[in-house]
């Protein structure tokens, strides 16, 4: 992306850079895609729908930056913005998996059976006196 703000005035400098972006972004989404199924096979499905809520928002919300920032005036400069707060986003969500992320597989991912759970916090009930 910030190839693309300095280079995306030549059309063919600008094709290459986003063919190479989403070549690169293909193998990333091959990575990322499959965390939950490392961590967490048994709620794989689960995390997976809540990342791609969370993704889907992300979407909504670069669309709606892009048009508050180019709505005035579609200048190179706007656009280097963009693309420099692209980056941005990029480098933070990376840098964030390097920092707090994990492909172990978590403890959590196995729970207990629910009648296990049940023995182990039986609780009197309300309206009897403890003896």
């Amino acid at each position: 992306m910030i190839a693309q703000a300095y280079l995306g005035g030549d059309r063919v400098w600008s094709i290459a850079i986003f063919t190479s972006a989403l070549t690169i972004n293909g193998a990333v989404t091959a990575g990322y895609l499959g965390n939950g199924l490392d961590i967490a096979p048994n709620f794989s499905g689960t995390i997976f729908g809540m990342a791609n809520t969370l993704s889907s928002f992300g979407g909504w919300l670069s669309t709606f930056m892009v048009g508050e920032l180019t709505k005035e005036t579609n200048t190179p400069e706007q656009w280097k913005i963009v693309f420099y707060i692209l980056a941005g986003t990029y480098i933070t969500g990376a840098l964030c998996f390097v920092s707090f992320g994990s492909g172990e597989l978590q403890p959590w991912n196995n729970a207990k059976p629910a009648a296990e759970v049940e023995k182990q916090h039986e609780e009197q009930p309300l309206n009897e006196e403890k003896a």
